[in-house]
């Protein structure tokens, strides 16, 4: 148990994360917390956390060249890291805070427990005899 991942996370320029597979990555959601830009490939997980050139990199598994070219543009490209930095943040303010996903949940169970809607015979999907 650390508690100084925080001040970690903001001192690194990028969070470089070159996985075959993930779940749903924290360390991931930290650093877009902490304005860190991410690269990391392109699996489960990480792709529905990170928007290629919009929130971060992302490249393709098992291809340390693409891993080491995108990593060395950003390194020549600061502005390019900090803007995709900049707006990882903002998604994970959008969509990642207890606030936004408590909200999120409590929209899923509303949806989930409204009464069905009354459907008329000639509606249902299959025929009633």
């Amino acid at each position: 148990q650390r508690d100084d991942v925080p001040r970690w996370l903001k001192a690194a320029y990028l969070l470089v994360l070159p996985s075959r597979w993930e779940g749903m990555p924290n360390v991931v959601l930290e650093a877009m917390a902490a304005g860190v830009c991410v690269v990391a490939t392109n699996v489960e997980g990480i792709v529905e956390l990170v928007d290629d050139n919009v929130t971060g990199r992302v490249v393709p598994p098992d291809e340390p060249r693409a891993l080491a070219e995108v990593m060395m543009q950003l390194l020549r490209q600061p502005e390019v890291a900090a803007g995709l930095a900049d707006s990882a943040q903002v998604k994970c303010k959008e969509l990642f805070t207890t606030d936004a996903m408590a909200a999120r949940y409590v929209g899923l169970y509303r949806q989930l427990l409204a009464p069905a809607p009354e459907t008329s015979p000639a509606q249902a999907p299959f025929k009633i005899s």
